[in-house]
């Protein structure tokens, strides 16, 4: 086993952007939603520092202004802790009530405590909040402003202190300088509990993994979308969980869309060279396309030998449904067979597609029942979302477990199981904290309470290496970034001070001293990936892969890629429109 001593020069204001200074799009450390704009104002200094200032937008969907900053600290280790005072240094020109607020939370995420003041001022004045410490492990901060349309808004903020019974740690030293807490870290994996495994491992990985058997849903956690690495390591799960567990679903974080063909790809419906067309529609995302192709033949391949068999599918929301049920018509039917749908779908006339679908046994004839019915299942999906005036995105995860049930229902027997490979931030049973509005539950909180202990998530992690992300935000170039040194308090610490490449851990049995695990969202490159967590609620157990690689054929860019991609997809429908008219 290795050891580390834990060494840093970073405080807690610079950790945590107590002084609002990375406030750019790309390095905001903050948490931030509503629509405010906000920069660094250096027309207002205070103590030669410019303030960061939050503004109206007129332009924005909602006309009430709104603001909601967020940000989630640990709190350091400080023996028997009493209290904690909080203040804040403000002014602002509104006239309805700014609050800042302070909530307390324990090791296992639980909400100790929370109390709210009005911090509302014309001039420069500092405000403060004093709580009991109690358990307390880390300590959500939050700054809220719901108000109207007036155009003259603005809010600035100077900075945040925080006190521990009365001794300023502000400017100090983040990380514990006492070793013995490093070690603490470092023994919080028991070397009993550690199953090592082997990348090359395609048929009895499992067979050491008990807790994981007799499990009606599988759900594998990938800590960012942009490891290649953690790609390898779930497709090497389910292929264990199908040779071995009886697995007869795989249902991935994708649009349902996109995925109607390549479940006819892995069934052996359609021919082999379709998967040019799957690798295209693959391109865009910054999950790449060669993994999940390498995958997806394995699987025809195995559903070419099987009698019961595998099917793949997406349980996010449809994005672009027209143009892949054409395509999906198009490929069965043909042109001529396919006539009537493939114009009512260019009319999105869904309603009709689906009425006429119920009554066309050659439809149903060449997909098979199960087939069939899943894809009336989507028809109907599609055409509730046609009627909705709901956002997208809005019970993004919600949406997902109600297909999962749905699916389930429809292609399993009772002895067989279903693999979910999504983001962990899904697969996760809690939901996320950082914010004091944005908590939505997640995909695996919905389904941990549907199928309660049938229902076993698995988080996989990474020490170090790189990995695919976004250079600023989530519409701009992909590039590969390298991993920061994981902090000492993290999982990835203690996995890499056990010298393994690449190991199974039950959350259970992890030590108390563990308090955080790397989360990689999309647009994060320059966020804390390392936020306080309840590592034994979140998840029933991890995977650590000691070095991460990247995405190497993602699309540098992915939204032009798209753009272009899809206006030549409607061209070629307009294409086959305008032949089977004449």
């Amino acid at each position: 086993m290795h050891l580390f001593v834990i060494s840093s020069a970073q405080t807690m204001r610079e950790k945590y952007d107590l002084n609002f200074q990375n406030v750019t799009l790309c390095r905001r450390a903050w948490l931030s939603s509503g629509n405010s704009i906000f920069l660094v104002d250096t027309t207002n200094i205070n103590e030669n520092k410019p303030a960061f200032k939050l503004y109206y937008n007129s332009r924005a969907r909602d006309k009430n202004m709104q603001c909601n900053l967020s940000r989630m600290i640990l709190l350091p280790k400080v023996d028997q802790p009493k209290e904690c005072e909080i203040s804040i240094i403000s002014k602002d020109n509104v006239i309805h009530d700014l609050y800042f607020r302070l909530t307390l939370f324990d090791q296992n995420e639980k909400e100790i405590s929370t109390k709210a003041i009005r911090i509302n001022s014309k001039q420069w004045e500092k405000k403060s909040i004093v709580l009991p410490l109690a358990k307390a492990k880390a300590i959500r901060i939050s700054i809220n402003y719901l108000g109207d349309s007036a155009n003259d808004q603005s809010i600035w903020l100077d900075r945040i202190a925080i006190k521990i019974d009365g001794n300023d740690i502000t400017s100090q030293n983040y990380f514990s300088k006492k070793k013995e807490d490093s070690l603490e870290v470092v023994h919080s994996l028991k070397k009993r509990y550690i199953v090592p495994l082997a990348f090359d491992n395609d048929s009895t990985l499992l067979k050491k993994i008990g807790a994981i058997r007799q499990k009606k849903i599988i759900g594998l956690g990938e800590s960012t979308h942009g490891s290649s690495s953690i790609q390898l390591a779930n497709y090497q799960f389910i292929k264990n969980l199908i040779l071995n567990q009886n697995c007869r679903l795989i249902l991935m974080e994708m649009p349902m869309d996109n995925t109607l063909m390549m479940d006819l790809y892995v069934l052996g419906k359609i021919p082999e060279s379709y998967q040019n067309q799957i690798i295209s529609h693959l391109k865009p995302s910054i999950c790449g396309y060669r993994n999940l192709i390498t995958f997806l033949n394995w699987l025809r391949s195995y559903n070419e030998h099987s009698v019961t068999k595998v099917h793949l599918l997406g349980v996010d929301n449809p994005k672009y449904p027209e143009l892949y049920l054409f395509e999906y018509h198009l490929t069965i039917l043909g042109k001529q067979k396919g006539k009537f749908y493939l114009k009512k779908i260019a009319d999105e006339k869904y309603e009709e597609i689906l009425t006429h679908a119920q009554l066309d046994t050659v439809l149903k004839t060449k997909l098979g029942y199960k087939s069939y019915e899943l894809y009336l299942l989507f028809l109907k999906e599609v055409i509730a979302n046609q009627k909705s005036n709901v956002e997208p995105l809005a019970n993004r995860d919600l949406n997902m477990s109600n297909k999962v049930q749905n699916l389930v229902k429809l292609f399993l027997k009772s002895d067989e199981i279903a693999a979910i490979y999504a983001h962990s931030g899904h697969i996760t049973s809690l939901p996320e904290m950082d914010s004091y509005l944005n908590t939505d539950p997640s995909l695996g909180f919905y389904l941990r309470k549907i199928y309660k202990d049938q229902y076993f998530s698995i988080s996989f992690q990474i020490g170090e290496g790189t990995y695919s992300q976004d250079e600023c935000s989530m519409n701009g170039k992909i590039v590969s970034d390298r991993l920061l040194y994981p902090p000492a308090y993290s999982f990835e610490y203690a996995g890499l001070a056990t010298g393994l490449n690449y190991f199974y851990y039950p959350s259970k049995y992890l030590g108390d001293a563990i308090l955080s695990y790397g989360k990689i969202s999309r647009g994060s490159r320059y966020a804390d990936l390392y936020r306080f967590s309840s590592l034994k609620k979140r998840f029933d157990a991890y995977v650590f892969i000691k070095e991460s690689k990247p995405i190497e054929e993602v699309e540098s860019f992915p939204i032009i890629y798209n753009m272009d991609f899809f206006a030549s997809r409607r061209k070629a429908m307009n294409d086959v429109l305008n032949e089977i008219d004449n």
